[in-house]
């Protein structure tokens, strides 16, 4: 193998180069968290506070401050939404009139 770099032939090089890439992103995945959403959805629900805690402080830290509690909805309708029962609704939207 005359020529080749430390002994070694062009195509291991490329071979071990493009696992680099692979190494890379394996070292960076070790630090980074589940998503709270999924872990919450296969009921680890105290790893999900947790995540969602450290991530609450973290952007707290930062200067963040969290939105005010929405207020509670009312019992009463909200002038002008239809029941959802009119036939007319976005769902009835580009449909024919049904047959009588």
């Amino acid at each position: 193998m005359d020529g080749a770099p430390l002994g070694v032939a062009g195509w291991r090089w490329m071979f071990a180069i493009g696992s680099l890439g692979a190494l890379l992103t394996f070292l960076v995945r070790r630090g980074l968290p589940e998503s709270p959403r999924w872990l919450e959805s296969v009921g680890r629900t105290a790893e999900a506070d947790a995540v969602t805690s450290r991530f609450e402080k973290a952007a707290e830290a930062e200067g963040w401050t969290p939105p005010r509690a929405p207020a509670r909805p009312s019992s009463r309708r909200t002038p002008g939404l239809r029941s959802s029962r009119c036939r007319s609704g976005p769902s009835s939207v580009g449909r024919w009139p049904a047959a009588r």
